[in-house]
């Protein structure tokens, strides 16, 4: 948890640094308005700014301690915890994973090779695509629900989503494919090492995120990124998978619940 407390700190440091520049901004937006009425909208404008990044660094704070009390409680009662690192990213699932690829990026990752578990309606795949030109996708969701009869109106809708995504992604074809197939399906054709970072958010019921963290991982090269979606209390499958599977191992936590960690990386 050493981790987390160190984000804390660095985050309380920023906030009390960005509180001072309001001060600051207020001052220079009255004398942009006072010499001239034309840059009224200047003024305004330095205005909303300063207001919206000490309002986004209070939400982050209120995150960070929320998560603190949340994973100590859970340590506490799965007898032990992963090492967990809060991440200083700041905002959706998409804008989260779009960061991690930039990191890649930064690294000399050129062309990121990605693949997501459970694509639902492409929300971050057409994200992702569209951020990065060079980016290669694979998509796999079965589109189905086991909890459900076949020809059921659940898995009717199913079916009508996928079309709809295959349409879409039709727009990305020369680096981009849908596989309309289940998890255990896609583990038979896809080659392991093959994928800078996967992402699975797919059946978040426990034994199927345990499975499919403890598979999927092989998919991943060295160093690459292996992460999911909602780690939260709202969700005890993905918490429990993660717990187990991660004890006294590092896991870094974002905003929006996403989990991730450095595959091969500190696993031994």
């Amino acid at each position: 948890m050493d981790g987390s407390r160190s984000t804390l700190i660095q985050h309380l440091w920023r906030l009390r640094s960005d509180l001072s520049r309001p001060q600051q901004d207020i001052s220079v937006a009255a004398q942009l308005a006072s010499r001239d009425a034309s840059l009224f909208g200047s003024a305004a404008e330095i205005l909303l700014h300063a207001v919206g990044l000490v309002a986004q660094r209070l939400h982050f704070l209120t995150w960070q301690i929320e998560m603190q009390a949340w994973l100590q409680k859970s340590s506490a009662e799965y007898d032990g915890s992963p090492n967990f690192n809060l991440d200083t990213a700041y905002g959706t699932r998409r804008e989260v994973v779009e960061l991690l690829l930039r990191r890649m990026e930064r690294s000399g990752v050129e062309r990121p090779a990605v693949l997501e578990l459970g694509v639902y309606e492409g929300e971050l795949a057409f994200h992702l695509l569209r951020a990065f030109p060079n980016m290669s996708y694979v998509g796999v969701d079965a589109y189905f629900n086991d909890e459900f009869a076949p020809g059921s109106p659940q898995n009717q809708l199913f079916e009508l989503v996928h079309q709809h995504v295959a349409k879409r992604m039709e727009d990305y074809q020369d680096r981009a494919i849908l596989l309309k197939l289940s998890s255990e399906e896609a583990l038979k054709i896809v080659p392991k090492g093959a994928f800078d970072l996967i992402f699975i958010d797919a059946d978040h019921r426990y034994q199927h995120v345990k499975h499919d963290l403890e598979h999927w991982s092989e998919k991943v090269r060295p160093q690459g990124i292996l992460a999911g979606h909602d780690f939260s209390p709202e969700w005890p499958g993905p918490v429990q998978a993660v717990f187990e599977l991660r004890k006294s191992k590092p896991v870094n936590l974002g905003m929006s619940s996403v989990f991730y960690w450095y595959v091969g990386v500190d696993d031994d």
